[in-house]
Order: C-alpha cells, then structure tokens, then sequence
C-alpha cells in the first residue's frame, strides 16, 4: 500500500505568494491561502503553520520561465526563497514551471480578485501529473 505524502506548493509573486497542499495518493490539491507580501519581503515564518499544520514531505515553488527561455525577472528571488525555505525547514524544495498557471486560474475562478492560492493548487497538480 502506498504511503501519502502532502507536499507544499506555493506559487510566488511579486506582490502575493500562494500557498496550497496537495497529497500524492490522488494527486491532487488544495488552496492554503494568500501571504499578502512582497516576494522579496517574505519570511520562512510566513510559512510556519502550514508546515506545522501538514507536515509536509517536501516543497514544490512555482518557477517562471519566459518564452524566449531567458530567466525570468524574479529568478534571483525565488532562488533566495528556495534557499529560505529548505535551510528553515529541513525539507527538499524542488522548482516546477509554472507557465501560464495564474492565467489558468483566472480561467478557472473569472471573478474572483486574488487567484494565486489556487495558481498554487495548479503548479501542484501539474507536478503531480508529470
């Protein structure tokens, strides 16, 4: 029988970062939540009771990459929270692109105004499914 493991993922962004859970047995997940924070602001203590909470295995972030395949303007900084986030914690942080996922999500939910919880939920799910 296989062991569920919860996975974090967040979905970073200039002004707000959002946060979901997902679980490996059905591959799918949920939104967490909205740090109302500038990315560069944002502290491993923003995420401490998620991780308390959930006892994640592991930690996915959502990594922008651009079209033309050259980094992204907010590499340096999701490289900075990576490195946060694994040394406060004591878990892996992988990155998975997340091409499109806040467009998605405005697909999904058109008239709700903070969708970056579940552009979380969506880089989770695409993780699970590759």
């Amino acid at each position: 029988m296989s062991t569920v493991k919860w996975v974090l993922g967040i979905d970073p962004g200039r002004r707000k970062t959002g946060v979901a859970i997902g679980q490996s047995l059905t591959g799918t997940a949920r939104p967490l939540g909205i740090i109302q924070a500038p990315l560069e602001k944002i502290q491993a203590n923003h995420f401490s009771d998620y991780i308390e909470q959930w006892r994640p295995s592991m930690i996915i972030v959502g990594e922008p990459k651009l079209a033309d395949g050259n980094a992204h303007p907010m590499a340096e900084d999701i490289q900075q929270l990576i490195s946060m986030l694994s040394a406060a914690f004591d878990l892996p942080v992988e990155t998975f692109d997340e091409f499109l996922s806040s467009h998605e999500a405005k697909q999904l939910k058109p008239k709700q105004r903070q969708i970056d919880d579940l552009a979380a939920v969506i880089i989770l799910e695409s993780w699970f499914q590759s």
